[in-house]
C-alpha cells in the first residue's frame, strides 16, 4: 500500500475492517501486507480490507479486494452483424440472482476486423451478465463498411459457456428473454424458448446451438438472418426494424406487425446470395482468416422465408415515381395505364441503396412485335424502339443498350432516370411527313433487383414481370397489326 503526505510526515498504516480470521498483517510503516495463513477461498472467495493511513492528524482509507486467481475468468467472444470494426467499444455488465443489473461494468475493445475481444481476469458476483456492442461494421449486402455505427446486444449465463457472441439473434431475443424471466422462466428455458420464436419469424425449425456460440463465418442461419435484416436498409433503417421486431415479439413471441414482416420479405427477395457470398469471402479473406460457408448453406433458409412466410406481398423496395425527373411519364409506374400515347417518356427508378442495383428489360411481345393502329400511312422504321439512338442527353445513372425489339436499362445509384423518344416516324398516303407517333403494341417490362457480383450479374431471373400496351387503348391488340 502506498499514500503520500504533503508535509512528507511519517504514516501510520492500519487494517481496520475486514480481516477475516485475522488472515492478514500489514507492515505499520511500509505499508507491506502479509498473509498470516493459508487462505480459505472456499470459505471466502474475497477478502476486502479497508486500510487506514494516518501522520496522526489527518487519515484517509483504501479499500483492496483480494481474489483466488484461479476464480477469475476471461469473457471473449465476437461482434458479428457482418463482423464489428477493430477499436469498437464492447460493454459487459454483471446480473444479480434476480436479473438485475449491480452496475459492475466490464469494458474492453475489439481487438482486430474479426469482432473478436476479451476481457481477462475479471469475477462476477453471479452466473449472468449482459453484452453491447456500439460501432461501425462490415455490411455484407453491400460489400463495404457501415457509414454509421449500430448497437448489438445480449444476455447469457457465464455458467454454461464463457464463450458471448453478439449477433442479430442475440439482439433479438434479449428483451424477450428478460421478460419471461419476470413470469418465472428458469434463465435456460426463456433463452430456448426466445431463440425457438426468433427463428420462427423466419421459418427455421433446426436446433442451432445457443445464440451467443454463432459464428458469421460458419454458421449458415446467422448469415442468412444477418442478411435479410440487414437488406438494403441504411444503419437507421436497420436499427429502427430491429427495435419494431423487438417491442413486437417481447410479450407473446410473435411477429404480428404485418408492414415490419412486409418488409423483411420486400427485401429478402431481391438480396444476391451469390453476391452476399462473395463480400463475406473477399472481407475475411483480406484480413486472413477462413470461411467454411456455401451459398447452398444459407441460400435455402432465405428462400424457405420467402416460400413460407405469410408476408408476402408484390411489392418493391424501390420507388418508381408516377413521372421522371423532367416532368415526362414514368413508364416503369405500376398505374401506368394501357393505352398511354405520349412519346416522349421517362424510365425513372428511386433505390433504396447506392449498393442496389436494377436492370429493366423492355421488350415486344413474342406474338405483338411493334403495332400500329390501322389507318391510311406507312411506318418508316420497320423495327421497335427505332429512335432510342436519339436518346436525350437527360439521363442520370444509367447505361443502355438495345437490340432489334429489346431495350435493357442498368442503372447504378440511388436516382436514375432516363428520358426517351419512343416513337417511329410516319407519313400519309401522299408521302407527306406527319407527325412522329408512338410505336404501339404490346411490350414487357421485366424488373431485375437486387445487388450484383465481380461479374455484374443481378438476381438471375425477374424479380417480377408485367404487361402494357401503348399507343392504342387497347389491352388485348384485337386491332393490332404487326409490323413486319
Amino acid at each position: 500500500m502506498e499514500a503520500n503526505d504533503p508535509e512528507n510526515d511519517n504514516l501510520i498504516f492500519v487494517i481496520t475492517l475486514g480481516n477475516t480470521g485475522d488472515a492478514f498483517q500489514m507492515n505499520a510503516r511500509s505499508g507491506d501486507l502479509f498473509t498470516t495463513k493459508a487462505l480459505d477461498f472456499e470459505t471466502n472467495s474475497t477478502y476486502t480490507l479497508k486500510i487506514s493511513a494516518s501522520d496522526g492528524k489527518l487519515s484517509s482509507t483504501a479499500d483492496i479486494t483480494i481474489n483466488d486467481e484461479s476464480s477469475l475468468m476471461t469473457l471473449e467472444g465476437k461482434a458479428q452483424k457482418g463482423p464489428f470494426l477493430n477499436g469498437t467499444s464492447v460493454t459487459i455488465s454483471e446480473l444479480d440472482e434476480d436479473y438485475t443489473l449491480t452496475g459492475r461494468d466490464f469494458n474492453t475493445l475489439i481487438i482486430d476486423n474479426s469482432g473478436a475481444f476479451e476481457i481477462p481476469g475479471i469475477e462476477l458476483s453471479g452466473d449472468y451478465v449482459t453484452f453491447t456492442v456500439n460501432g461501425f461494421y462490415f455490411n455484407e449486402v453491400c460489400g463495404e463498411f457501415s457509414n454509421s455505427p449500430i448497437i448489438l446486444s445480449g444476455i447469457g449465463d457465464v455458467g454454461e459457456t464463457i464463450l458471448k457472441n453478439l449477433n442479430v439473434i442475440t439482439h433479438l431475443e434479449k428483451a424477450r428473454v428478460e421478460y419471461l424471466l419476470a413470469q418465472g422462466s428458469s434463465f435456460s428455458e426463456a433463452k430456448k424458448q426466445a431463440q425457438q420464436e426468433v427463428l420462427n419469424i423466419f421459418h427455421i425449425d433446426d436446433n442451432i446451438g445457443a445464440s451467443e456460440t454463432l459464428d458469421l463465418t460458419e454458421d449458415a442461419v446467422l448469415i442468412a438472418l444477418s442478411a435479410i435484416l440487414q437488406g438494403y436498409r441504411s444503419e437507421g433503417q436497420f436499427s429502427q426494424l430491429m427495435a419494431n421486431i423487438i417491442t413486437d415479439i417481447r410479450e407473446d413471441g410473435t411477429l404480428d406487425n404485418r408492414s415490419v414482416g412486409e418488409d423483411l420479405y420486400s427485401h429478402a427477395k431481391v438480396l444476391n446470395t451469390k453476391s452476399i457470398l462473395m463480400n463475406i469471402e473477399n472481407y475475411y479473406d483480406d484480413i486472413g482468416q477462413s470461411l467454411t460457408l456455401s451459398e447452398e448453406g444459407f441460400k435455402p433458409i432465405i428462400d424457405n422465408f420467402l416460400q413460407e412466410t405469410e408476408f408476402q406481398k408484390d411489392t418493391s423496395i424501390i420507388n418508381y415515381s408516377r413521372f421522371g425527373r423532367n416532368g415526362s411519364a414514368n413508364l416503369l409506374f405500376d398505374a401506368l395505364g394501357d393505352g398511354f400515347q405520349s412519346t416522349f417518356i421517362s424510365l425513372s427508378a428511386n433505390l433504396p441503396n447506392p449498393c442496389m442495383k436494377l436492370k429493366i428489360v423492355m421488350r415486344a411481345d413474342e406474338d405483338n412485335a411493334c403495332y400500329q393502329v390501322p389507318n391510311p400511312v406507312n411506318v418508316i422504321q420497320n423495327h421497335c424502339f427505332s429512335k432510342l439512338e436519339r436518346v436525350l442527353p437527360d439521363r442520370k445513372g444509367v447505361d443502355f443498350s438495345i437490340e432489334r425489339n429489346v431495350l435493357i436499362m442498368e442503372a447504378d445509384g440511388t436516382t436514375t432516370d432516363m428520358y426517351v423518344d419512343l416513337s417511329t416516324l410516319i407519313e400519309d398516303s401522299g408521302g407527306f411527313l406527319q407527325r412522329p407517333a408512338i410505336e404501339s403494341g404490346k411490350y414487357i417490362i421485366e424488373y431485375y433487383e437486387g445487388n450484383t457480383t465481380d461479374d455484374g450479374e443481378i438476381n438471375d431471373e425477374p424479380v417480377r414481370t408485367r404487361t402494357i400496351v401503348l399507343g392504342i387503348d387497347d389491352p388485348d391488340c384485337t386491332n393490332c397489326e404487326l409490323d413486319e
